[in-house]
């Protein structure tokens, strides 16, 4: 239970985070693939903590856009 709440949270809030910082959806989405899958063991989970993390991921993405569309004439 707790690992789906983790995978459910920590990647949305990573993506966000990521986004504000470096300014790229890009590289956002790809360091935030790259902690989830190599520093958190991303690969060896079980089928519904991935699809959740995975989820999480898209959300964030989509709120990071529409961060990034809001902010565009500042």
């Amino acid at each position: 239970m707790l690992t789906v709440l983790l995978a459910l949270t920590l990647p949305f809030i990573m993506m966000l985070f990521f986004t504000r910082v470096s300014y790229s959806k890009i590289g956002a989405l790809m360091v935030t693939l790259m902690i989830v899958i190599f520093a958190f063991d991303g690969l060896n989970q079980s089928i519904p903590v991935i699809i959740t993390g995975a989820l999480s991921i898209v959300a964030g993405y989509i709120v990071s856009l529409r961060i990034q569309k809001k902010n565009r004439g500042v």
